[in-house]
């Protein structure tokens, strides 16, 4: 039996690393080992005495967008003066992006204090859990005959258990969530929101959430409460009849972006993306977003009809304000280097190819991509749509959190392009982008912008 280890975490690092010492679903391809549940979720919320009862709740699923929709509407709350927290995911250079207060992240002492209650309750109530420190999700080949294995918490109802106990104790008004993965049992399902949102669905984790549209669209669904306002983007309409299905199920209100606007109209230039937005029966909106991107009008649109809704009294400025200074990193987010370069985390074929074609608008002729992309992804057709846009084409590996297969997405961009390098290493394929001359878009994976983000860092210090 593990014993439980009172020796306080040293510092916040150690704390994260313990909690990516349980089932990290983030790093696994296939069906989870451990299964998406809810009940474990309540049983680690009861015990600290329900943290998501302490604020009001704004809940967000969806394929793409929802984190960028997430940060226009805690920016909105912001600038209504309210303190407002902000859970996302994936992070890209540090654990803490993912739990923000005030815009900022959650301070380290806090931070700790946490950390340690959470620990102190896992070894507890989990005699057979292993005591820190483990090895970052280690294999854990008494998983078949340690009856505490599937009760044992993942690291992301961790996670979502800290960014609640912290959005309480920080005394947060609103907290505005971003689920991890699908929806219907993800672990901030919890919740009892003020309102629901469902960004824009494509075909994603289809190992968890199904191989069709209609499967996924269940799924993100799931996060519709009964009587509970869901505000709507965009959707092909096998997802929306979905959607319409499942709120009229639990009646719940809709409320669709695409029948609240009158006019979006938008200009995309390198200082950012300038939007006018005019609901029917509303005076105009025009500020221009920091975010680059037409996908980042349309989720600015949908964070305004959402706060103004919920909050009918909310001034002009708050909204123009809050969607001009939202920021997200890789997100349409463009480098002040030489050559100029675009990073962006899409990761489906309708997202890498929308972002493609902005970045082909804002240079017009002379562009390399470096690509990488986890293994389960649609190569084929990010490849296709990919492609004809781009001189030089460079295949790097997205680091080494989920595996991807070099090989295979290079001889799949082969088919479609002639100048296909493969340089695994991403400061090597960097170094061999950078001496084309061109501008350059890196995409395909959130995995590989933040092995960009550490090539920069190490040759800027």
């Amino acid at each position: 039996m593990a014993h439980i280890n009172a020796e306080p975490f040293a510092n916040v690092e150690a704390g994260f690393a313990y909690f990516e010492s349980f089932t990290n679903l983030e790093r696994q391809a296939g069906a989870a080992r451990t299964p998406l549940r809810l009940d474990r979720m309540r049983r680690l919320l009861a015990a600290f005495d329900n943290p998501e009862r302490a604020f009001r709740a704004i809940h967000l699923a969806g394929s793409k967008g929802k984190g960028s929709t997430a940060t226009f509407v805690a920016r909105i709350l912001m600038h209504a003066g309210f303190r407002v927290g902000l859970y996302t995911s994936p992070h890209l250079r540090d654990y803490r992006e993912r739990i923000t207060i005030g815009g900022r992240a959650a301070e380290d002492a806090r931070l700790l204090v946490a950390f340690n209650a959470i620990r102190r309750h896992v070894e507890a109530t989990y005699p057979s859990a292993r005591s820190y420190p483990n090895e970052p999700n280690s294999e854990r080949a008494e998983q078949a005959s340690d009856p505490d294995s599937a009760e044992r918490p993942t690291t992301f109802e961790l996670l979502t258990l800290l960014a609640f106990v912290m959005f309480r104790e920080s005394g947060c008004d609103w907290a505005v969530i971003e689920t991890g993965l699908g929806g219907r049992l993800d672990a901030t399902n919890v919740l009892e929101p003020v309102a629901s949102v469902i960004t824009r669905i494509e075909r994603e984790h289809t190992e968890y959430l199904g191989e069709e549209i209609e499967e996924i669209a269940a799924e993100k669904a799931g996060i519709i409460k009964r009587g509970v306002p869901v505000f709507v983007s965009d959707q092909t309409a096998e997802a929306r009849e979905v959607i319409l299905r499942h709120a009229a199920s639990v009646q719940a209100p809709v409320f669709e972006l695409s029948d609240a606007l009158e006019a979006l109209e938008v200009e995309i230039t390198p200082a950012g993306t300038t939007v006018r937005i005019a609901f029917i029966g509303r005076r105009e909106l025009v500020a221009t977003l920091r975010l680059i991107g037409r996908i980042q009008a349309q989720n600015a649109a949908l964070a305004v009809l959402l706060t103004r809704s919920v909050l009918p009294d909310l001034t002009d400025d708050a909204v123009t304000n809050g969607i001009a200074e939202a920021w997200l990193p890789a997100r349409g987010e463009l480098l002040d280097t030489t050559p100029a370069a675009m990073l962006d985390g899409a990761h489906t074929p309708a997202s890498v190819a929308a972002v493609a074609r902005e970045f082909a608008e804002l240079f017009r002729s002379g562009r390399t991509l470096v690509f990488g992309a986890v293994r389960g992804k649609d190569y084929e057709a990010m490849a296709e749509a990919l492609s004809p846009l781009f001189d030089h084409v460079i295949i790097a590996r997205p680091g080494t959190f989920k595996p991807s297969d070099l090989d295979e997405i290079a001889e799949t961009f082969r088919r479609f392009h002639h100048k296909v390098e493969l340089r695994a290493e991403p400061e090597t394929a960097w170094d061999q982008a950078r001496s084309y001359g061109q501008p350059i878009l890196v995409t395909g994976s959130f995995y590989l912008v933040a092995e960009i983000y550490g090539v920069l860092d190490r040759k800027h210090t």
